[in-house]
């Protein structure tokens, strides 16, 4: 898992890092924790910023996961930089088959700010003509998906500190695909696909 989850740092971060030079934290989260874990968000019972109401969402895993793919549960990887202990990733990898299902490059710097309804959709409608195209680039050029196949949906679009912009299936039942930018910095600083993107949905809500 060290293999696969340096590798994804270096494909989706344009990092050319060795093992020498980060720090390995693994964690394994077998079927039935992920399940658990799954239904308490489906039910709204994941952790929210203090301030912000619970809500259940739209989205019902049942209608939109496949548990037989993940099986084996998943592993979350940390990557730290040595040098640099305020630097590093997050790498989720399903279990079964070792696929990237969620990519994060963490700084210190980055917040996840609560900030109002309001304050998100005046922020995610003034930079949206900025970070559509960067998303666009990195899933055509590093994405699982085809973007023909997906299609943004600009009202699941969610900020605070970041910019999160969602992707469903073209016929438009399945969340597929979540990208992170980092609007400060003007680049894309992460992406969840699959469960994953429903589970960052879920914990934006």
């Amino acid at each position: 898992m060290k293999t696969l989850s340096l590798n994804a740092v270096n494909k989706y971060f344009d990092e050319n890092l060795t093992k020498d030079e980060l720090q390995f934290e693994l964690a394994v989260i077998d079927q039935n924790k992920f399940k658990v874990m799954l239904n308490e968000a489906d039910k709204g019972l994941v952790v929210m910023p203090t301030g912000v109401p619970k809500v259940v969402p739209k989205l019902k895993v049942n209608d939109q996961i496949d548990f037989a793919s993940y099986s084996s549960g998943v592993y979350y990887t940390t990557l730290t930089k040595s040098t640099h202990p305020n630097e590093g990733y997050l790498i989720v990898l399903n279990a079964k088959d070792g696929d990237i299902i969620r990519a994060v490059r963490r700084r210190e710097t980055i917040q996840d700010d609560a900030r109002s309804t309001v304050e998100d959709d005046l922020l995610v409608k003034y930079y949206m003509n900025k970070v559509a195209p960067l998303a666009t680039e990195f899933i055509r050029d590093k994405g699982s998906y085809p973007l023909s196949e997906l299609t943004l949906n600009e009202d699941m679009t969610r900020s605070g500190g970041v910019v999160e912009l969602y992707y469903m299936s073209k016929d438009g039942d399945k969340l597929k695909y979540a990208v992170t930018a980092d609007l400060k910095r003007n680049e894309i600083v992460g992406f969840s696909k699959d469960v994953m993107a429903l589970l960052s949905y879920y914990s934006r809500l």
